[in-house]
């Protein structure tokens, strides 16, 4: 799904980044969104990794950085 956070843009089309299309489009923002959590994972060193264990927020944090694709 999408929420208010969320931010598409026809970059070519629109460089001023007036017309915010996640809402018309929600399909193309979960398929950026799978993308990018798969780039992440992929992209992940072992330091990060390692950084994350025992990492905790609370959950509005959490949401949040979900929300803007922080974490998978």
């Amino acid at each position: 799904g999408t929420d208010e956070s969320v931010e598409l843009y026809a970059w070519p089309d629109d460089p001023d980044e007036m017309n915010n299309l996640a809402f018309q489009q929600p399909e193309m923002v979960t398929t950026l969104r799978n993308m990018l959590g798969q780039w992440q994972e992929e992209h992940q060193t072992p330091q990060d990794k390692e950084a994350q264990e025992g990492w905790e927020v609370d959950p509005a944090t959490e949401a949040r950085l979900r929300a803007l694709g922080y974490i998978g």
